[in-house]
């Protein structure tokens, strides 16, 4: 659970960067954010395993 509330905070970080810069780090900006949605994925797919047993 931890894991998916910390890509859930990196990707509102990367919209947060995104609003602010306006364009100019555009590749940072995907970069963050793609970070944050394989944390969340990686974390709901570990509280998943957690579930079964």
């Amino acid at each position: 659970m931890k894991k998916m509330v910390l890509g859930i905070a990196v990707i509102l970080f990367a919209i947060c960067i995104e609003i602010s810069a306006a364009g100019h780090l555009e590749y940072i900006t995907w970069g963050i954010g793609a970070i944050g949605v394989v944390i969340s994925v990686v974390g709901y797919a570990e509280n998943g395993k957690g579930d079964k047993q």
